[in-house]
């Protein structure tokens, strides 16, 4: 640990309020190790809130997530002298449904500014082997879970969670489907919906901050889905606790969804596509966006309490060897090397 307090600067993308997010998980742990963290929304006209910040306050070190917040991030760090560290949490390639010219202009400056960061953090594999293959030393950073706060949630939590789901007109007595975190259209928000017609006999609860997905839309003519809006971080371990299966449409390596369903002992729907390279048969149910698959794997889930043990045993177990405190420690031996520079 450093003896010298560290100061640190982490610019993000806008994501609203008790959206489940990496940063936090890891500040949370940096700042047990005498680095504080202070992070700025940078989308939109909260550029100018997170430039404000900057210059009022000496930090020693700014961590740019992709985005905005690289971009930001990389133009602060040559007008302030400061090192900067790049996070890309989100792979370039998400934004190839642009014109190609936008798209290609994006991904060049994007590289480059990796290129002159002090060192770059990636989540997924395919962006850290290209980061290697252009000569960077990159470093994956995956998404994990505090375990023991999923694995074992507190009475509060429960408790509150149990009062939230009532209260939003869950059936209780019912399996419950829940989704967790921030809702996107390419996400099949609209075809777990649908699954929910299909699946009667289920209740289906969508948890976090509609970001463009028409969510409320989504369910409002379905009895059996429920949109309660989103809730401070330490109450989701409770409704977790309260769920019977996971659902993770997202086409992402590592969702940080998933390892927290895995810590509560979750099974989980994870989609049929990036997921593979790092989970198995036995520790997901791979489905495509298809709402007739979705509904016969919650049947068979409800009707089979064997294979649906084994199914959250297998994760819970793979969501314990990802624990943010070893991700936190990644960063704070690149955050140290920055500020020895």
């Amino acid at each position: 640990m450093s003896d010298k307090e560290i100061t640190v600067l982490w610019l993000r993308p806008s994501t609203g309020e008790n959206v489940s997010v990496r940063r936090e998980r890891i500040a949370e742990h940096l700042e047990k190790k005498n680095v504080q963290v202070t992070i700025c929304d940078t989308s939109g006209l909260d550029a100018f809130g997170a430039i404000s910040e900057v210059l009022s306050t000496e930090y020693d070190v700014i961590i740019g997530n992709v985005r905005i917040g690289l971009y930001l991030g990389y133009a602060l760090s040559i007008a302030l002298r400061k090192p900067l560290i790049g996070d890309v949490s989100d792979s370039i390639e998400d934004l190839n449904h642009l014109p190609a010219p936008v798209y290609g202009s994006i991904r060049a400056f994007e590289w480059w500014v990796l290129a002159r960061s002090q060192t770059c953090f990636f989540v997924e594999a395919d962006s850290y082997e290209t980061a290697k293959d252009r000569g960077l030393h990159p470093i994956l950073a995956r998404n994990a879970v505090d375990y023991d706060r999923f694995r074992y949630p507190s009475s509060k939590s429960k408790d509150q969670a149990h009062k939230a789901l009532k209260e939003g007109g869950v059936a209780l007595d019912n399996p419950i489907a829940i989704y967790i975190g921030s809702m996107v259209p390419h996400y099949y928000l609209s075809e777990i919906g649908d699954a929910a017609e299909r699946t009667p006999g289920w209740e289906f609860v969508f948890i976090g901050k509609d970001r463009g997905a028409g969510i409320q839309e989504i369910v409002s003519e379905r009895e059996n889905a429920h949109f309660l809006g989103s809730f401070e971080y330490d109450l989701i371990p409770g409704f977790l606790y309260h769920g019977s299966a996971g659902l993770c449409l997202a086409d992402r390596e590592q969702p940080l969804k998933i390892m927290e369903y895995g810590a509560a002992g979750l099974p989980t729907l994870g989609y049929n596509g990036k997921l593979r390279k790092n989970f198995s048969d036995d520790e997901l149910v791979f489905v495509d966006a298809d709402p007739a698959e979705i509904s016969d794997v919650l049947r068979r889930l409800s009707s089979d309490n064997k294979l649906a043990s084994m199914y959250g045993e297998n994760l819970q177990q793979k969501a314990k060897e990802h624990s943010w405190k070893a991700v936190a420690e990644q960063y704070y031996e690149q955050i140290v090397k920055a500020t020895e520079h």
